[in-house]
């Protein structure tokens, strides 16, 4: 229908240049949303793989449908998308030298996530290394259990593979999260690799953004609400709030998608962006 856009873009030419931890309904409003965009304006190379740690819901849900989904922007009018920016997802417990293969691809340029903060087995300002999952990565990384243990694994495979660098970015309501996942894989290189550790401080990158829509859960109401606009069944598709926004720490090793054409700002101090959203809008949203 005329009502329902959907990027000016022959999806052939995509090419992934993204691996992404976290496919929930966040992502694909958020960040999914954004690298869309940018292949509308061309920019082929940017193209997502999706990694569930967990649950294979996400990948059952979207291969049917060739990993494309409906975005629904829920405001005074309703606006209908469809993003087709995810291109495969992996769900890790199931092959996750896979996984890693993915990550050290040499065309893979930046990893993101959004694993929610019990993903990074923090305690005391730091990853909790007592933890019973760190320390199955600690013992060995032929089955990695954390994301610090698959990104660890993929980085030294990188290095002994072609050494090409890579930027990490921490996608979630985390202060400072660019630095958590740093510790946790300089933990762990430390102890399986001191060589690729060495080479990792100048070919990876670890930052840290500000992120913020409401997506809420996907429900039978907004699936029938899809159906009636598109004359097809999603089986998951996603709504949001018109508001979106996304900060990204300026620290690079790899190539920097040109995200700031498609609206994504790019700070050399992420800090404020990162006490403005814990204090007024999250605050905003605990008051409603």
């Amino acid at each position: 229908p005329r009502d329902v856009t959907i990027g000016d873009y022959a999806l052939e030419n995509v090419k992934p240049g993204i691996v992404h931890f976290g496919v929930g309904n966040f992502h694909r409003g958020h960040q999914a949303r954004y690298v869309d965009d940018l292949l509308t304006r061309n920019h082929f190379h940017w193209g997502i793989i999706g990694i569930s740690m967990q649950s294979s819901q996400a990948r059952d849900k979207l291969a049917p449908q060739d990993f494309m989904y409906t975005e629904v922007t829920l405001g005074e009018t309703i606006k209908i998308k469809i993003i087709r920016s995810i291109l495969d997802i992996l769900v890790a417990p199931e092959n996750p030298s896979k996984v890693v293969e993915q990550i050290s691809d040499q065309c893979i340029k930046l990893v993101t996530i959004t694993i929610t903060e019990k993903g990074y087995y923090l305690s005391k300002g730091k990853p909790n290394l007592h933890h019973p999952s760190l320390i199955s990565d600690m013992n060995s990384l032929s089955r990695p259990a954390t994301i610090y243990g698959y990104l660890t694994a993929a980085i030294i495979r990188r290095r002994n593979c072609f050494s090409e660098p890579l930027s990490i970015v921490c996608c979630d309501n985390l202060q400072g999260g660019g630095n958590y996942l740093r510790k946790g894989v300089e933990e762990l290189l430390a102890i399986h690799d001191p060589t690729s550790l060495a080479w990792s401080r100048s070919h990876v990158s670890f930052s840290s953004s500000m992120v913020d829509r409401v997506t809420p859960s996907t429900d039978s109401n907004l699936r029938q609400l899809v159906a009636s606009k598109l004359g097809l069944d999603d089986f998951w598709p996603v709504s949001g709030e018109p508001f979106s926004q996304w900060v990204i720490e300026n620290n690079f090793a790899a190539e920097r998608p040109p995200l700031d054409l498609v609206g994504v700002v790019f700070s050399d101090d992420i800090l404020p962006y990162e006490l403005m959203k814990l204090r007024f809008l999250n605050a905003g949203h605990s008051i409603v």
